[in-house]
């Protein structure tokens, strides 16, 4: 069996007006690689070593249409694709054994290596996080925004919140005290945040 999954790899995106009006074409600052299949390779489970399956990944030239109808001033963020057609095949990425999954990992990673380090490298090749916000509805630029700050948050604390895991932020206010951040706006969450954290790094911290 083949697995066959097209991903744009150069890509120009034209907006259609509610006149019914065509602007003008422009590339899009996201290059997405072969690598971008990784996040759905999971939904194969154990068959991905299965001795039959073979993996194509096509590197596409694509033009991609959208509505003019998000929620932002300008319309853009929060669009909705209207259409993507396949302009030209730039390339073919085979994984045709277990083997050779490592085609897909961006270049330059030490071996072994950690999930931070592929983020890392990711940002210059596949770019799992920004190809899922773009398929939520986000246009080019919010993707890549959100991503930019999500990355961020991901360095700065080591995660981000689901519905298993609060991340706790501290901070030093104005007057010198250590806060928790949303202890106000979440204040039972805040008042188990505030515990742990005294008793963690053993200061007072206030609790609003």
């Amino acid at each position: 069996m083949t697995v066959v999954y097209p991903v744009p790899a150069k890509k120009t995106v034209a907006w259609l007006t509610e006149e019914g009006e065509v602007t003008p074409a422009h590339k899009s600052p996201l290059k997405p690689t072969a690598g971008s299949v990784l996040p759905e390779l999971y939904q194969l489970g154990e068959l991905l070593f299965h001795p039959n399956l073979r993996l194509c990944v096509l590197l596409l030239e694509v033009e991609e249409y959208r509505l003019l109808n998000g929620w932002s001033r300008d319309k853009k963020r929060g669009s909705t694709r209207f259409d993507r057609l396949p302009v030209s095949l730039l390339g073919e990425v085979w994984v045709r054994s277990p083997q050779e999954y490592g085609k897909l990992l961006p270049p330059g990673l030490p071996v072994p290596f950690t999930s931070r380090e592929l983020g890392k490298a990711a940002e210059n090749g596949p770019d799992a996080l920004t190809d899922a916000l773009n398929r939520l509805g986000l246009d080019d630029a919010a993707a890549c925004s959100a991503a930019s700050f999500l990355r961020r948050q991901i360095d700065a604390t080591g995660g981000l919140p689901d519905d298993r895991t609060i991340v706790v932020e501290r901070f030093t206010d104005h007057t010198g005290s250590n806060q928790v951040y949303g202890a106000c706006a979440v204040w039972k969450t805040g008042q188990c945040a505030a515990v742990a954290s005294s008793s963690a790094y053993g200061q007072a911290i206030m609790r609003n």
